[in-house]
């Protein structure tokens, strides 16, 4: 804005003088046409005058009042728009006079380092400059300079006044003095110092002083802002904005009290009834715009420490919490996480992550992520859902209805719901897949007749599928069929057939590609064929001194054996006069399942074994089948159901290791090939409820601990 002239200004008041009446126009009054000007007022109206221009809607408006005192008040904003922006300043500046200066309001300034200016040119009677410094480093306004600069030139502050980066300051030039004086904005840094705030009152450190320069600022939208930019050196931390409270309470704090740092609150008024889109009550947002490289970038950060020997009933790094009485709210989230990528390259994505770590003290109990058991009742109450297909792993154990002992431990019902029930089949299946059997658990079948299928689609490392036989017709599973592909084959040792309101369990052998029995249907009514044998469990138990339980003078095998044969004589069991009648009863054909340091007994090779327990005739009559080597069970389901053992019980073994389809000839731990029951030596054992290697290589018990026996008959 060009300078305004005081005797000019005094000119455009008589301008428009004009003797006033009574009848004056007003402020607010009709008027005859748009961009006149008038003036009224005078002694009529006791002393006020009113300089007006006819405005765009036909009504006088007032540019410049005065009262009777003859002040001046100006009805409407001023704009300064004359604005310099001069060359950068590289040296401490005298006399300063850049190109522009003498009808300039403002000076929109920059420096290649902090710089001086000592005097300013261009001074007349009420001129007012504002001095933006809009570079990155400071500028120092020198007070009352008397080394350098012209007298008229210099400034007469309180003390030196530094325009750090983005600070202003207002001037208006004192003739009488001839000197420029700061009206508004800025620090000097030899001021004093401002009272100790007050409660309710805004306050900066260091005892009261105003030191530095916080920049806050109401912006367009009425919000309070506080900017600063930020120069940190390497290894240092920088607070941008830091509110510290320190508290000390005189005496205990009363339930329900609370001392907070910063607390962020918005309400919407109980009166509105307009559609509010978000209300937040805190926000946290940080934004990369550089280049360089980051450790973390984040948007809100809580960390609590107790670093001073208190007792405290709950520590909360960051605490969230919902709560609706009245209303209808269409999703409440105690928290809601949010990750998005829509560019550049990112490694790893977390929606969640868990750091859990000790490094002294004493933690009783240690939860990665715990939920407290829910009150009230919901249509569909869930702990943790998860929609979508995504993979879950768990590396730890994992325990249902209980704490977990192995990697999946289940203390309460299972249920495979993922069933399907596909169209009858009308022709032998080769690879078969029908739809739906990529995430089913059960397969439903029937057929038209008796049906061979000779593969199935669909095998993973580990899968297990029951196939029922829901049909009147048989169905039969083709043992290592080559009219499938290799890796849809079954390896069961032999055909299994499923008659009517049969099933057979089946799991996925990854690393020899063949689906393999985790069940096979028994044979009720039946005790197999004269090629057929059994796998008993005894009813008595021993300690680790077998040899001497069975009379002394021979191995630890033979003791083991004849402990066998004088249970399973003893006692009734399913089939027990199958084996009479075909002679198998004796000590050429009962074995123990056990091993001594000399070898291993073994099963007969390629045969199918009948489960059975000593002294309980209903249990038993599922079967396994044999390897060429006379290895068993080649499935991998629990040996204490009811068609198997159906009893949970230790087993002496001394195997070691194996696979989960087949016991090892690896003898381990024998109590001194069965010969001590000391509890300074230890016996290897396996255990009816377990699965895979487990059903004989559980762990290796002190020998004076008893145990039963599994006993082979063989064929």
């Amino acid at each position: 804005m060009k300078l305004l002239n005081a005797v000019a200004f005094v000119a455009f008041q008589f301008a428009f003088a004009s003797p006033a009446s009574a009848l004056e126009a007003q402020p607010g009054d009709a008027c005859p046409v748009v961009g006149r000007y008038t003036f009224s007022g005078g002694p009529e109206l006791s002393g006020v005058t009113h300089q007006m221009v006819c405005n765009a809607s036909n009504i006088w408006s007032s540019i410049l009042d005065n009262d009777a005192a003859g002040n001046a008040a100006l009805a409407h904003a001023v704009s300064l728009t004359g604005d310099i922006s001069p060359s950068q300043i590289t040296t401490n500046q005298n006399d300063y006079s850049p190109a522009g200066l003498s009808t300039a309001s403002v000076l929109r300034v920059n420096s290649d380092a902090s710089r001086n200016v000592t005097s300013l040119a261009g001074g007349a009677d009420g001129r007012i400059v504002t001095i933006m410094n809009v570079g990155s480093f400071p500028i120092v306004l020198k007070n009352d300079d008397g080394a350098t600069g012209t007298a008229a030139n210099r400034f007469a502050l309180t003390g030196d006044l530094t325009l750090a980066a983005k600070q202003s300051a207002m001037l208006m030039y004192d003739s009488t003095a001839s000197r420029w004086r700061q009206i508004a904005n800025g620090t000097a840094s030899g001021g004093t110092t401002a009272a100790a705030g007050s409660d309710r009152q805004i306050q900066f450190n260091n005892a009261g002083v105003l030191g530095g320069v916080p920049n806050f600022e109401f912006n367009t939208d009425g919000h309070l802002d506080y900017w600063e930019n930020l120069t940190t050196t390497a290894g240092g931390s920088y607070a941008h904005a830091r509110f510290h409270a320190d508290v000390a309470p005189t005496a205990a704090q009363t339930s329900g009290r609370t001392t907070r740092g910063l607390q962020g609150a918005i309400w919407v008024s109980a009166g509105n009834t307009n559609q509010v889109r978000k209300v937040i009550g805190s926000d946290g947002f940080a934004q990369n715009l550089g280049t360089g490289a980051i450790e973390s970038i984040m948007g809100v950060q809580g960390y609590t420490y107790n670093n001073g020997n208190a007792a405290i009933t709950n520590m909360f790094g960051s605490y969230t919490g919902v709560e609706s009485t009245t209303g209808t709210v269409t999703s409440m989230l105690g928290t809601d996480i949010d990750t998005l990528v829509s560019g550049g390259t990112v490694s790893n994505v977390y929606g969640l992550l868990v750091n859990n770590q000790i490094t002294g003290g004493a933690v009783t109990n240690r939860y990665g992520i715990y939920m407290n058991p829910p009150t009230g009742s919901a249509t569909n109450d869930w702990g943790i859902y998860q929609d979508g297909t995504q993979s879950n792993r768990f590396n730890g154990n994992i325990g249902i209805g209980k704490n977990p002992g192995a990697g999946l431990d289940v203390g309460t019902s299972v249920a495979f719901s993922g069933d399907i029930s596909p169209a009858q089949i009308t022709a032998n299946q080769n690879d078969y897949n029908p739809p739906g059997l990529s995430t089913a658990s059960v397969l439903r079948m029937s057929s038209d007749a008796s049906r061979t299928i000779t593969g199935l689609a669909g095998g993973v490392d580990g899968r297990v599928l029951t196939i029922l036989n829901v049909g009147t017709n048989p169905i039969v599973l083709s043992n290592q069929d080559a009219s499938s592909t290799t890796a849809n084959r079954f390896a069961f040792g032999i055909n299994v057939t499923l008659a009517a309101d049969q099933t057979a369990a089946v799991i996925y052998d990854a690393t020899s590609q063949r689906w393999r029995a985790a069940g096979l249907p028994f044979d009720t009514g039946t005790c197999g064929d004269s090629t057929s044998g059994f796998f008993v469990l005894t009813q008595d138990s021993w300690n680790g001194d077998l040899v001497t339980a069975a009379g002394g003078g021979m191995s630890g095998l033979d003791a083991g054996n004849a402990l066998c044969l004088g249970d399973l004589t003893t006692y009734d069991w399913q089939c027990k006069s199958v084996a009479q009648n075909r002679g198998l009863l004796n000590s050429t054909h009962v074995k123990a399942f056990l091993c001594d340091s000399a070898g291993c007994n073994d099963a007969t090779a390629s045969t199918v074994y009948y489960y059975a327990r000593s002294n309980d005739p209903n249990s038993g009559g599922n079967r396994f089948k044999t390897d060429a080597s006379g290895r068993g069970p080649q499935e991998a389901s629990y040996w204490d159901n009811n068609y198997n053992m159906n009893d949970t019980r230790n087993l002496w073994s001394g195997r070691n290791g194996g696979t989960m389809l087949a016991w090892p000839d690896t003898p381990n731990a024998t109590c001194a090939n069965w010969t001590s029951s000391s509890a300074g030596l230890n016996g290897r054992t396996g255990n009816t409820n377990n699965y895979e290697t487990k059903r004989w290589s559980n762990g290796s018990p002190t020998c004076n601990n008893a145990n039963r026996l599994v006993c082979f008959v063989n064929p």
